[in-house]
């Protein structure tokens, strides 16, 4: 999974006595891989400005990222190592959630979405998600559901 956020981190000059940013490094992964040991197929990195750098995790499902970035010899630190946690990358999630809880709820007896409860944005009229309703046998159903199966 791509995350929609970005990791920046910063290389100052090691030759430099005051640790002045290092603008026009090339910093490149020494190691990108899943918890696993596997080798991931390693994003692009970038310079911002002013010594920062960025690049965008890509996740494997369900499984971390090791990373050890080499900002060249005349970068102070030489390596950074990274340990990323897709969890710790989803917090659009919780947004959604907010949305989910204050938006409005409602069960449909007929018309296209019969059977299904749909889950509203906080507008009252953008559908976030549907679920079929079924009763204990399986039946579509709007009264008394025993299930709900998202569409």
């Amino acid at each position: 999974m791509a995350s929609p956020h970005t990791i920046v981190f910063f290389l100052y000059d090691a030759t430099s006595a005051t640790s002045a940013p290092l603008a026009g490094a090339t910093p490149v992964f020494d190691i990108y891989k899943d918890t696993a040991g596997n080798n991931l197929s390693q994003p692009a990195i970038s310079a911002i400005g002013g010594g920062a750098y960025k690049f965008t995790p890509v996740f494997a499902a369900n499984t971390s990222i090791v990373a050890i970035i080499d900002g060249g010899a005349g970068s102070a630190p030489r390596r950074q190592a990274m340990y990323l946690r897709p969890e710790d990358f989803d917090i659009d999630i919780v947004g959604l959630l907010q949305k989910y809880e204050e938006g409005r709820w409602k069960i449909h007896g007929s018309g296209p979405d019969a059977n299904r409860l749909v889950l509203y944005d906080v507008d009252g009229l953008t559908a976030l998600k549907k679920f079929d309703l079924k009763d204990v046998a399986g039946v579509a159903t709007p009264d008394n559901p025993y299930e709900r199966v998202p569409v």
